[in-house]
């Protein structure tokens, strides 16, 4: 049985489209934890309309946050798998099935599928929706908790919606409450307690980016968060980098140009002072630590920027965001 989590937060006018693709999956042998994280929108009361399917478990509490209502049906989950699911994104109708059979026949901890972007306030199949394919896995690879450090960011990406693990793998282990990026503050531990997990090259997922939704709140706060988390996941693979850096110029340069797009962003929202003019430097310092094995344009791009145009630094970003 796979015990499938959605955390609901005033979505109302997304959170149908959300729960009927998990209802609706070619896969039945479900438990679906809807917590209803107090919501005072009316999705409250969507979340009851779903009890008559004997799957379905609804929890209604005080609001705790993203990683608080996570929490809560990680304490109840009976599955033998454990699935995300934010309530404004959607499955594809085979996506657990794909999942399932790919974990099972590969003995994996975790199954990893790609995923779609879609711009939307509507259905999330309308046919005026910009669609990206924003996570591409182009093979099919099992690969060791070392292989997924070199490509954490690039190819397996520290999101949970997108992945099955196997529940024992959330044995004493909780997302931490009261952050914003909880996902990449999760992440290592993850795979600390992974050895084999599995590439699936389908992307099963539509991933919603709407105004007002968390990722896409440019805050001051946000963005200390962000900084702090993906310090925290250098930090933490530190022990693999060391061996051997030349092995894990792919991550490194990952953690560089998301580190840059922080810059930019802080610079947008409190302008030059002692603090970004040393964020930059630390910056640099992990773009240089890379003698020059920098392999993706974007990254060449931004580098380039933040050495001697920082300026269009975020217009740069803005219009990468929207193509």
């Amino acid at each position: 049985m796979v015990s499938v989590i959605i955390p609901v937060y005033n979505v109302l006018p997304y959170m149908k489209e959300s729960i009927d693709s998990v209802i609706n999956q070619t896969y039945k042998n479900l438990e679906i934890i809807i917590v209803d994280d107090g919501s005072d929108d009316g999705s409250e009361f969507v979340c009851d309309l779903y009890k008559n399917d004997s799957r379905v478990k609804v929890i209604h509490q005080k609001n705790k946050g993203l990683s608080g209502a996570r929490n809560t049906a990680l304490d109840i989950a009976n599955g033998d798998y454990i699935a995300f699911l934010d309530s404004d994104d959607a499955y594809l109708p085979d996506m657990i099935q794909t999942m399932v059979e790919s974990i099972e026949r590969s003995k994996a901890d975790i199954a990893v599928c790609g995923y779609n972007k879609v711009y939307s306030k509507g259905n999330l199949n309308g046919k005026k929706n910009k669609k990206l394919q924003c996570l591409r896995i182009e093979e099919e690879e099992i690969i060791s908790r070392e292989d997924a450090v070199k490509c954490v960011i690039s190819k397996l990406r520290t999101c949970v919606w997108n992945k099955l693990f196997r529940k024992e793998i959330w044995n004493n282990l909780r997302f931490p409450e009261g952050r914003v990026f909880e996902d990449v503050w999760l992440f290592p531990q993850l795979l600390e307690k992974t050895n084999r997990i599995h590439l699936i090259p389908k992307s099963l997922v539509i991933y919603r980016q709407r105004p007002g939704s968390i990722t896409s709140t440019i805050s001051l706060n946000n963005l200390e968060d962000e900084l702090s988390s993906r310090r925290f996941l250098e930090e933490s693979f530190s022990k693999y980098i060391l061996k051997e850096p030349e092995k894990y110029y792919e991550f490194r340069e990952d953690v560089a140009r998301q580190l840059t797009v922080c810059y930019a962003e802080m610079i947008r929202l409190k302008g030059k002072n002692e603090s970004t003019a040393n964020l930059k430097k630390e910056i640099l310092f992990k773009w240089n630590s890379l003698n020059g094995n920098i392999t993706q344009k974007k990254s060449k791009v931004i580098f380039f920027l933040l050495k001697n145009a920082p300026s269009l630094l975020y217009p740069c970003i803005v219009i990468s965001r929207a193509l």
